[in-house]
């Protein structure tokens, strides 16, 4: 069993940067906008996963969170997407509910990617990297909602 401590765009950008520029045929330097293109796609895969937790109010409600944004989020005037940049696309251990933290360790650290590309895949979508999309994401919600009922039902 995995260790949840944290995943970062970061750490996929170079990935996500070789495909945007592979993709759009890009030789030159990519502009601001081109940029903020490549940091959506390279959270793409911790985004839906954001997604979900604001809207299943897994957070952790004392992390510094932005509670009106985060209202936004579940109400659908504002993107997870949107929001997660504001956290530099970064998801933490601090931003979860303690109580929710095994789940994080035994499914997001071990699982959760696998769902994610068969999810995809299953779906027509064969890139490594996508930007968040809510209609996908709304798709998606009910493979997370197993995920956790079946964790839910070993705790």
């Amino acid at each position: 069993m995995g260790q949840f401590t944290a995943d970062k765009a970061k750490w996929q950008w170079d990935d996500a940067y070789q495909q945007y520029v592979e993709d759009n045929n890009i030789v030159s330097e990519l502009t601001d906008e081109q940029e903020e293109e490549v940091w959506a796609l390279a959270a793409g895969h911790i985004t839906y996963f954001f997604s979900w937790i604001i809207k299943h109010d897994i957070y952790n409600k004392d992390a510094d969170l932005y509670e009106e944004d985060i209202e936004k989020v579940k109400n659908g005037s504002m993107s997870a997407q949107d929001l997660f940049a504001q956290y530099d696309f970064c998801l933490t251990v601090d931003d979860i509910d303690e109580k929710y933290l095994d789940f994080m360790n035994t499914y997001y650290e071990d699982n959760y990617l696998d769902d994610y590309f068969k999810f995809m895949e299953s779906i027509g979508i064969n890139k490594g990297y996508i930007k968040y999309d809510e209609n996908i994401y709304k798709q998606f919600e009910p493979v997370l909602d197993i995920a956790f009922e079946k964790w839910s039902r070993n705790v």
